[in-house]
């Protein structure tokens, strides 16, 4: 009896041995991520409402969402899968692409129709965006994989289980906070350029304007900032028209204010909206007109000139329509076209920047390689030739990019330069030459400008360009607030190497029965020593050497 008990005493060491290869908290690894945009504008709320995940990750197409967090490339996921997992999973890592150029067209579309989904209203699971990393990649196509997929012979279920039970699996791990910032506030930068023989205050003010405005947006579906290719042209301009009114001997008839707020559509232009209310009302009768820049070099492909009113033949507008479109056919393969849209007083969101200065009775029209205010580029965080979300002033460009800007600065400084000189029509001069030439070193400095709650450095080169620099801001007020912004833009990504739920069911199914089984012995252990027992008693047979007797009659 003695020597079968000693024959068990293994057990307690499996179970020992079952509980080291459950390790919980093995193989961390940890990768900086951005959490989805969360902010509200307008009294709507927008982005993710969440942020912390502590779940096993899941694949795209897994049945098991509520327990799981989805871990999928931004190029493989549907809008019908996004709305599911917003439903039904406890949270959403996405990877970005490694690459956009070496994306299939198809591909990129996806990701544009994606991410204006994802802007659409709030999400209440909590969603987070990681730069391209090989581990995470790695991670993705390990849990993707299907053993049984593809086998002509159906699995057993006990194949299944055991399966199961011996898999390893991954638990994200993120911890986050989005509170309301107390200091939520869009930066306001102005600055003009004022002609050389205006040097009085007076003649100043009494000069005719045109303004130019842009918007730096902060953001887009992450709070990585996007590359804002309209800041950039703006800030050639200015430069290019820094060197032209300073090399010019006649004055020119016009003071150019140029105008840059770090709001967008996606905070409906409240920087826009503020600086008109505090500068436009009062000197309204000397403007000219007002060009806002709006995702201008976001597509290669035709231009747009987008107005609330058809502009009448004689005005202004129509005739720097006439300038604009000329200079486009005459310095780029491009076509310029005029769309005309009505704004809608019902809608509280605005389309375009236009609309901000026609409420204001300010004539004013958007230029934009975007047809329509719906096209998903007009809120991407990419463009359709850039390969990477996030761009600096040391980065190398995408030659087609270059050309881009480089071509629609060209055309519209141009025109504006022919209108502010008063050319005729029927000259085909070229005016931005030799020094003036728009370059790729003309722009290098310009390319991704920074917040200016991060840098000095769109300050210093407004201050370095232009005269009567003001920065002022808009902030939101806690009564009535116009737009509210939240913390935790960034996040650390835990991922740890686990076992999964199945095995640790097993395993304390395993240790039940290996208690009840113990607690059973001892109970009845008279019964169990007599069943033993004749078991283990085998009386030992004589030995007959080979010999058979037999039996006598």
């Amino acid at each position: 009896m003695i020597e079968e008990i000693n024959d068990l005493k293994w057990i307690p060491y499996f179970l020992v041995f079952l509980l080291v290869i459950n390790p919980s908290f093995a193989d961390s690894n940890f990768s900086n991520i951005q959490r989805m945009i969360q902010f509200d504008s307008s009294g709507v709320n927008m982005g993710c409402r969440a942020s912390s995940i502590n779940k096993e990750a899941r694949p795209l197409n897994s049945v098991y969402l509520p327990n799981g967090c989805v871990l999928a490339r931004f190029q493989d996921m549907t809008i019908d899968q996004f709305r599911d997992i917003r439903l039904k999973a406890g949270g959403l890592i996405v990877l970005l692409p490694k690459n956009l150029l070496d994306l299939s067209l198809e591909e990129k579309e996806n990701i544009f129709l994606l991410e204006q989904a994802m802007l659409v209203e709030e999400i209440s699971i909590p969603v987070y965006f990681s730069n391209y990393d090989e581990e995470i990649d790695r991670i993705i196509s390990e849990i993707n994989q299907n053993p049984s997929k593809g086998s002509a012979k159906q699995q057993s279920a006990l194949s299944e289980i055991f399966k199961k039970i011996s898999a390893n699996s991954y638990q994200i791990v993120v911890s986050g906070s989005h509170s309301p910032k107390k200091d939520s506030r869009i930066p306001i930068i102005q600055g003009e350029l004022i002609p050389f023989k205006q040097s009085s205050t007076d003649s100043q003010t009494k000069l005719p304007v045109i303004i130019i405005s842009s918007q730096l947006k902060p953001f887009g579906i992450s709070n990585s900032q996007p590359p804002n290719f309209d800041a950039t042209i703006m800030l050639t301009l200015a430069d290019i028209f820094s060197k032209l009114y300073n090399q010019v001997t006649s004055s020119a008839k016009y003071r150019i204010v140029f105008v840059l707020d770090e709001s967008g559509s996606l905070l409906n232009y409240q920087g826009t909206k503020k600086w008109l209310e505090n500068n436009v009302e009062e000197n309204i009768h000397n403007i000219e007109f007002a060009i806002c820049l709006e995702s201008f070099s976001e597509s290669i492909g035709d231009l747009f000139m987008h107005v609330s009113k058809p502009p009448k033949e004689g005005t202004s507008v129509y005739r720097f329509y006439e300038i604009l479109e000329k200079k486009t056919k005459q310095y780029s393969q491009k076509s310029l076209e005029s769309v005309h849209k009505k704004i809608n007083l019902a809608d509280s969101f605005f389309k375009f920047p236009h609309e901000r200065f026609s409420m204001k009775r300010v004539s004013s029209f958007t230029v934009s390689s975007l047809k329509s205010h719906s096209e998903p580029l007009k809120t991407s965080m990419f463009s359709d030739h850039t390969s990477t979300s996030v761009l600096n002033s040391e980065s190398e460009l995408n030659s087609a990019i270059t050309e881009n800007i480089q071509t629609n600065t060209k055309i519209l400084a141009e025109a504006l330069a022919s209108y502010i000189f008063n050319f005729n029509d029927d000259e085909n001069e070229e005016i931005f030459t030799g020094s003036l030439t728009i370059t790729d070193k003309t722009m290098r400095p310009y390319i991704a400008p920074k917040s200016l709650s991060k840098s000095n450095n769109l300050k210093l080169a407004f201050e370095k360009l232009l005269k009567n620099v003001k920065v002022t801001y808009d902030i939101s007020t806690d009564r009535d607030p116009d737009f509210v912004f939240y913390d935790g833009e960034e996040a650390k990504l835990n991922v740890y190497n686990v076992k999964p739920a199945v095995f640790d069911l097993f395993l304390t199914s395993l240790i039940g029965c290996y208690l009840f089984s113990i607690y059973f012995i001892v109970l009845h252990f008279p019964k169990v020593y007599t069943i033993i027992s004749k078991f283990a008693y085998n009386p030992v047979q004589p030995a007959t050497n080979g010999i058979h007797l037999k039996k006598a009659n």
